[in-house]
């Protein structure tokens, strides 16, 4: 972000934390790996905003692909079209707000 934002000062960098994988219902370690990824974005975005960037915003996407979240990937984590075009609509309301449309 740091990099992003030296290069676009007033530019809004919207983060998003990982979508939910399929691993997270069966396996021993994916939910803390997981949720430990989503900490660090949610941990860099405040970083940000203490540092005075009112122009970065986080956007929660766990739950993104729906109840059916298996029908919105190819293999339980990478989105399909039916996952992106859900990513896509999931993103519209944050992404107008931020762009004020």
């Amino acid at each position: 972000m740091d990099t992003l934002r030296e290069a676009r000062p007033q530019t809004p960098l919207l983060a998003t934390t990982p979508i939910f994988n399929n691993a997270e219902l069966w396996s021993q370690e994916h939910p803390q790996a997981a949720e430990d990824k989503r900490d660090i974005i949610r941990s860099a975005v405040q970083d940000r905003k203490r540092a005075g960037d009112q122009a970065v915003y986080l956007l929660e996407a766990a739950d993104y692909l729906g109840a059916d979240f298996t029908d919105g990937t190819v293999d339980g984590l990478h989105a399909n079209d039916l996952g992106f075009a859900r990513m896509a609509e999931g993103m519209k309301p944050s992404l107008a707000r931020i762009l004020g449309l």
